[in-house]
Formats: C-alpha cells, sequence, structure tokens
C-alpha cells in the first residue's frame, strides 16, 4: 500500500514513495524505478522466486567476505540485479553462510541437489597429492605429499 511520497529524511524524496508492506513494522521509503505497478515475474529460465537451488559451479570467494561453495543450497530471491554480469542470465541467491546475496548464472545452478562423491572422492574429504610435482601459470603448484581439500568436480 502506497502511503504518499517519501518522506524529508530519506534520499528518496522527489524521487519515490513511502510504501507499507505487509512484512515491515513500518513503512518504507522506495524510489520510482524500484516500483512496479503489475506484479512481476517470479519465473526465471525456470528458476523460481523463493526455491532452493544448490551451486554447482567452482568454488569462489568475493570481496564482499560471500562465497560460493559446489553444492551448497540457497534461496532465489529475484533476478540478478543491475550491478552484475549475470543480469539476464542469473538469478539472485541467499546462500546461508553469506552475510548478503550473490548473483549466480543459471548454468552454475542445480534444482536437485548434485553428487557429492567423484570416483570415490567425497566432498570436504581430505586428500594427499601423490603425482609428479608441477606448477601452473597461476602460480598454483601440486607438491608430493600436500593436502587438500576436495571441493567438488574437476571444472
Amino acid at each position: 500500500e502506497v502511503l504518499g511520497p517519501a518522506t524529508s529524511e530519506s534520499e528518496a524524496v522527489g524521487k519515490g514513495v513511502l510504501v507499507q508492506f505487509p512484512y515491515n513494522k513500518v513503512a518504507v521509503n522506495v524510489y520510482y524505478h524500484e516500483l512496479s505497478q503489475e506484479e512481476p515475474p517470479k519465473v526465471f529460465n525456470g528458476f523460481r522466486l523463493g526455491q532452493t537451488v544448490w551451486f554447482t559451479g567452482k568454488a569462489r570467494s568475493f570481496d564482499s567476505e560471500n562465497r560460493l561453495t559446489y553444492g551448497s543450497s540457497g534461496e532465489v530471491l529475484g533476478p540478478a540485479t543491475s550491478e552484475s554480469e549475470a543480469v539476464g542470465k542469473g538469478v539472485l541467491v541467499q546462500f546461508p553462510y553469506n552475510k548478503v546475496a550473490v548473483n549466480v548464472y543459471y548454468h552454475e545452478l542445480s534444482q536437485e541437489e548434485p553428487p557429492k562423491v567423484f570416483n570415490g572422492f567425497r566432498l570436504g574429504q581430505t586428500v594427499w597429492f601423490t603425482g609428479k610435482a608441477r606448477s601452473f601459470d597461476s602460480e598454483n603448484r601440486l607438491t608430493y605429499g600436500s593436502s587438500g581439500e576436495v571441493l567438488g568436480p574437476a571444472t
């Protein structure tokens, strides 16, 4: 329910309206460009608002202290937001271990829980490298006898 123009202590004055959402205790100032007079889509390339999804891409961390971990589940909050390259190509997902929701590409998500065992190696298992030592252009290296954690299938 729209209650009137944005109030004077808001940056939205002249650029938005005061809105009471049923799940909030108090009304919130909202910019015009963040509102629609029609109900928005709730399905995005087969992913539904509120749906549980699983991350199946390569594990990575962000400056915001958020991370994406293979096999972790989260909730779809809407389409990918405008500050992301994933706009039109992904959805915004809240993972329980992250402070804020992250934009994730459609191809990095599954609607079913992914496998957690790969040729006998389990997700999260400690393993030891027993091959020939080598280095990579990325400055990563493999050293005989070093231990690591299985993060998911090879990507």
